[in-house]
């Protein structure tokens, strides 16, 4: 068993190894027109042709490699691409649910104090001497106006 092993494993490195893979080729057209290939020349317009070697194993597994790594560095780049895109979207809503709070809390405030302003018996402002002055009609129905524009503003 193992000698049969080690005469398929010295075939193998023949086959492999042998001269015969580093041969000329030669290309020649006969009489009647028809194309020949050979290892040796046989009428003087013979012309030697290079032919491509086949990729070795190594050389495959080479080129499998950087494959791998190039498909590997893509999928990461592709994976950092959607990570930095799920943060964004995540950034925005929590934006999102910041600015929805501010508002709430800002609609609540304007409903308080257009509550109070209609609420009230009379409304007056502080002077800087801390003094009250009552509000006429007229400047009740301007404040009262624009605690409702508030309202319209925070509350929609």
């Amino acid at each position: 068993m193992q000698t049969g092993m080690i005469r398929l494993l010295v075939c193998y490195l023949l086959f492999f190894l042998s001269g015969s893979s580093l041969a000329a080729v030669y290309k020649w057209v006969d009489e009647q027109g028809q194309v020949h290939y050979g290892d040796k020349p046989t009428v003087d317009s013979s012309k030697e042709i290079s032919v491509e070697q086949s990729t070795t194993e190594n050389e495959t597994r080479e080129n499998e490699t950087a494959e791998e790594n190039d498909r590997s560095e893509y999928q990461k780049r592709v994976l950092d691409s959607m990570q930095q895109e799920r943060k964004r979207k995540q950034e925005i809503k929590a934006r999102e649910k910041d600015d929805r709070a501010k508002r709430k809390q800002n609609c609540q405030r304007a409903r308080k104090r257009l509550q109070d302003i209609v609420n009230a018996r009379y409304l007056y402002k502080k002077g800087d001497d801390g003094e009250q002055t009552v509000y006429t009609e007229g400047q009740r129905k301007a404040a009262t106006e624009r605690a409702r524009a508030h309202v319209k503003k925070y509350c929609q």
